[in-house]
């Protein structure tokens, strides 16, 4: 086959090379390709090299493997996912917490410690923070009424004669005890201990949903409690008013678990003057 020419023009009595083709030239170095055009590849000797690897498919085995760097980066994505997910649902589990019926209401488990003592209003026992304990109910009724007006949500609860002043409870030993200590930097005597009213109810419906939203502590939802006022017999307007109280401060962010103390409080003495009468 006869040898193509690139072409050249003649200027001032010197052969000009096209200035195009010049240009192409020079960006061809040793080693190098470049694409020309159809003219201009005619100026492109026969034994440049061509790699050989541009005409080359990679392989199924090329396409399917992975660097060290993308494999190590899809690891840790999948950990992150997984790390994700798992927080996702102690979240879950710690606003929300799981919804268990009793009668229908829905109320949110705490601790297994408390939730074991979730059950039947008569059976409900719980952490409470005692600040004395009285044989006349007038002194203790001044004494609970003190601590009342410095905000402390305090009851004087009558067993076996004698007079209990409580200033606060919790669903677990750790929140009673963190509720005591707060009394004691404001220089109230506080001491941790199990209470049992030693309510002999007969079973009532709403007196044992209000024994599963006790149990929670500070873990309570003001929808749930809605929900359970709206069970509440007219006779036990006490126990609505107190828990009304106890409601506001979940919506405002300031509850503790001691302000459900006036609650079971007045649920007990529902109890006791139906068994007495």
């Amino acid at each position: 086959m006869e040898e193509k020419k690139g072409f050249s023009v003649k200027m001032g009595g010197k052969k000009q090379r096209n200035q195009q083709q010049q240009a192409k030239e020079e960006m061809v170095g040793e080693g190098s390709y470049t694409l020309y055009d159809e003219e201009a590849a005619a100026t492109v000797e026969k034994d440049v090299p061509v790699l050989d690897q541009l005409n080359k498919k990679p392989s199924d085995k090329s396409r399917l493997a992975m660097s060290p760097i993308a494999k190590k980066m899809t690891a840790a994505a999948l950990g992150a996912a997984l790390i994700g997910v798992v927080l996702g649902f102690l979240l879950l589990r710690y606003t929300a917490g799981i919804e268990s019926e009793t009668n229908g209401v829905a109320a949110p488990v705490a601790t297994q410690e408390a939730s074991a003592n979730a059950g039947a209003f008569g059976d409900l026992t719980a952490y409470v923070v005692q600040g004395g304990v009285y044989n006349q109910e007038d002194i203790g009724q001044e004494v609970a009424q003190r601590y009342v007006e410095a905000g402390v949500p305090a009851v004087l609860w009558e067993k076996n004669g004698q007079f209990f002043l409580l200033t606060g409870m919790g669903g677990s030993k750790e929140e009673a005890d963190a509720a005591a200590a707060q009394l004691q930097a404001q220089g109230y005597e506080s001491y941790v201990k199990t209470w049992d009213p030693g309510v002999e109810a007969t079973s009532n419906g709403w007196q044992d949903e209000l024994a599963v939203l006790l149990a929670a502590g500070d873990n309570q939802e003001p929808a749930l409690w809605k929900a359970w006022q709206e069970k509440v017999p007219a006779e036990a307007a006490e126990v609505k008013a107190t828990s009304t109280e106890a409601i506001s401060a979940m919506e405002q962010g300031t509850f503790t678990a001691s302000m459900m103390l006036p609650v079971w409080h007045e649920a007990a003495k529902l109890s006791t003057e139906a068994i007495s009468n």
